[in-house]
């Protein structure tokens, strides 16, 4: 197989997409590698830091966000602003605090493919 073929396919099988009403947003699902040391950054596990499942969810989904369509200035800003927004990278953070429900369900499809990918990885390593 020519490694440009295998390559696409290995992005294929780490890529999903969620709609979002008229948005449409474009994700990486994160290694078990990422996961874990976004983990570790947050302090998960450590006593005393209730804010740490909060800090990994936000850092695992600002990390995983790779492209959207459908982003509108109004969408960003709550104005009635019909301009459409390109992805840019540096919006990220804004575009994932513009409506937290859309957040919720992006972070949340997110986890349940990480952890259904770690269920395949656990398994074919038990076999």
């Amino acid at each position: 197989m020519d490694i440009n073929d295998l390559k696409r396919k290995i992005k294929a099988q780490k890529s999903m997409s969620l709609e979002l009403g008229a948005i449409r947003v474009d994700l990486i699902i994160p290694s078990d590698f990422d996961v874990q040391l976004q983990a570790v950054k947050a302090g998960l596990g450590e006593k005393n830091k209730p804010e740490a499942m909060l800090l990994f969810k936000r850092a695992v989904t600002e990390s995983a966000v790779t492209g959207w369509t459908g982003v509108t200035v109004g969408y960003l800003t709550n104005e009635n602003q019909d301009d459409v927004v390109d992805f840019d990278g540096q919006l990220i953070t804004d575009f994932l605090d513009a409506n937290k429900n859309n957040y919720d369900t992006i972070s949340e499809a997110l986890l349940v493919k990480v952890f259904e990918r770690r269920d395949v990885v656990d398994n074919a390593k038990k076999n």
